[in-house]
């Protein structure tokens, strides 16, 4: 008699499953599931809260709002020159598509940590992030910082 495994249970949520998606490594979902698991784990035993807020919370502080696009500006000058200019133009993002940079952030920035496993990396990383700190909020600043820059040009 085979034995099936069990689909370990994740609450139902927008950022949730993103999170679990973007874990997913060679198409191994029940993997990453695992991973998920033990990673609320140790939050709910930090926090003494449900981890599922935690987490939102955390990439709520880290999405951003904006994001740039290169443009090509191109002149006409009055002797029939052409001239082309390359500028970074600021654009509104979908919440959807903020949540995924937000997500792709956390878990590059837990990937460059030297803890032993994934789940220590980014238990690491939530924590630094929970008191505005780590590698993906400096991230966010410094997009926000290089969009005040450009604003000038526009």
């Amino acid at each position: 008699m085979l034995i099936k495994k069990r689909k370990p249970y994740i609450r139902s949520s927008a950022i949730i499953p993103l999170l679990c998606g973007s874990l997913i490594k060679k198409g191994n979902k029940f993997r990453a599931n695992k991973i998920l698991i033990k990673l609320l784990k140790l939050l709910r035993y930090k926090f003494h809260r449900n981890p599922f807020f935690i987490i939102e919370s955390v990439i709520r502080r880290i999405r951003p709002i904006m994001s740039l696009r290169l443009l090509i500006l191109k002149r006409k000058n009055k002797k029939k020159k052409k001239s082309i200019r390359v500028v970074q133009k600021a654009f509104l993002l979908s919440v959807r598509k903020s949540n995924s940079i937000a997500i792709k952030w956390l878990i590059s920035s837990a990937m460059k940590r030297y803890e032993k496993n994934l789940i220590q990396k980014l238990y690491a990383e939530i924590l630094l992030l929970h008191s505005n700190k780590g590698v993906a909020y400096k991230k966010k600043r410094q997009l926000y910082s290089t969009i005040l820059i450009n604003r000038s040009f526009h």
